[in-house]
């Protein structure tokens, strides 16, 4: 009896979703690119480049450090997903669900987010650059030190999210919502601000300007 009580135990936590699959179960590249539903996968350091993920379910799964450069993502489900330090390069994601994702240190240089749901989701210190995130949901996201240059924002929903210290160099945040948003120490350089004008506050040669003139008005 006690037997029978341990193992109806041991089903009950499997079905409860406690476990990890690992990629070094034999399965788990069917239920990947077949069944396309791999919910809590363990695919950390995996090397999933230019694969073909559209659409697939990998919602609270580890991807920390995996390699994802030119992966297809189209639409997939990624929420509350662990993404640290991934390699997400030229990637497209657009239309994928981030929502609660840990995308802290990773690299999306050049990757596509058009219309992606990335609310409350962290970005912090991550790479950034030129990433499309055209009509986004960035609402409540973390972006504290993200590199954001030269990426379009146009559109996007970044109400309440935190932008401290991010790098919005060249980058297009026209038609943008950024209300409670917090930019404080953001750079402001060359930057399309959401009423369409540029903005150039945050240059090195304003910045160097400015400090030279309070000198001048000090002495």
């Amino acid at each position: 009896m006690n037997h029978f009580v341990f193992f109806s135990f041991l089903i009950l936590l499997m079905h409860s979703g406690i476990f990890t699959t690992h990629a070094s179960e034999p399965d788990w590249e069917n239920r990947l690119f077949i069944k396309k539903e791999c919910i809590r996968c363990n695919l950390n350091k995996h090397d999933l480049r230019k694969a073909q993920l559209n659409n697939v379910m990998l919602s609270e799964s580890l991807l920390n450090q995996a390699e994802l450069q030119e992966a297809n993502l189209q639409g997939a489900d990624l929420s509350g997903a662990s993404l640290r330090g991934a390699h997400l390069e030229g990637a497209n994601l657009r239309g994928a669900n981030l929502r609660g994702a840990d995308l802290e240190g990773a690299y999306l240089n050049g990757a596509d987010l058009t219309m992606a749901e990335l609310e409350v989701a962290n970005l912090r210190s991550s790479d950034l650059r030129a990433v499309k995130l055209l009509g986004a949901n960035l609402q409540g996201a973390d972006l504290g030190s993200t590199n954001l240059s030269v990426s379009d924002l146009a559109l996007s929903i970044l109400k309440g999210a935190n932008l401290k210290n991010a790098n919005l160099q060249s980058a297009n945040l026209r038609g943008a919502d950024l209300s409670k948003a917090d930019l404080s120490g953001a750079i402001l350089c060359n930057t399309q601000v959401p009423s369409g004008e540029i903005e150039y506050s945050g240059c090195i040669i304003p910045l160097l300007l400015e400090s030279f003139n309070t000198k001048i008005q000090d002495q």
